[in-house]
């Protein structure tokens, strides 16, 4: 079973992700870092979105996860992949969902030295409205704030518990 990691952008997927399948011995998938390898002329996500488009960028966004045939992975997802109803399907099928939940003044804290800052301050304006998207689809809630390590042991808990 895949461990699907969602939460806002900034609230640590991809730092967890990597943690996570080094803890438990998986691979990791990241939706963002493929998206950009399909876009080689673009740095960063925030340049694509930003070049692109919204419309663009969410359909790019949508076919990796759609196309994502991986077992026993840690898939980390890009802020906005629950947007779409058909993306939010795709995760539930995909396998466990844990949503790395920080609340919106922690995520402000974390992005105000960021490159992003364009692409970040309409998705800390949308926070409650995704918050709500996450929380739908989520089969366990895990605290930003906790370290990696700490992250790790509750997802592995989780797991071992019977959740699967």
């Amino acid at each position: 079973m895949n461990i699907v990691l969602i939460g806002h952008k900034s609230s640590g997927k991809t730092q967890l992700g990597k943690t996570l399948a080094k803890h438990l011995s998986r691979a990791f998938f990241d939706t963002d870092e493929h998206l950009l390898s399909t876009h080689p002329d673009y740095p960063s996500i925030a340049e694509l979105y930003r070049d692109k488009g919204d419309a663009y960028f969410r359909d790019a966004e949508s076919n990796v996860l759609q196309n994502i045939d991986t077992q026993n992975s840690i898939i980390a997802t890009g802020s906005g992949i629950i947007l779409r109803a058909n993306n939010r399907e795709k995760l539930k099928s995909l396998g466990f969902i844990v949503y790395l939940h920080a609340p919106k003044e922690t995520l402000t804290l974390r992005n105000q030295t960021r490159e992003q800052q364009g692409i970040l301050s309409q998705k800390i304006d949308d926070y409650d409205y995704r918050d709500i998207l996450y929380r739908e689809i989520t089969d366990i809630i895990v605290d930003a704030s906790l370290t990696n390590s700490e992250q790790c042991e509750l997802i592995a808990k989780e797991l071992n518990d019977g959740v699967q």
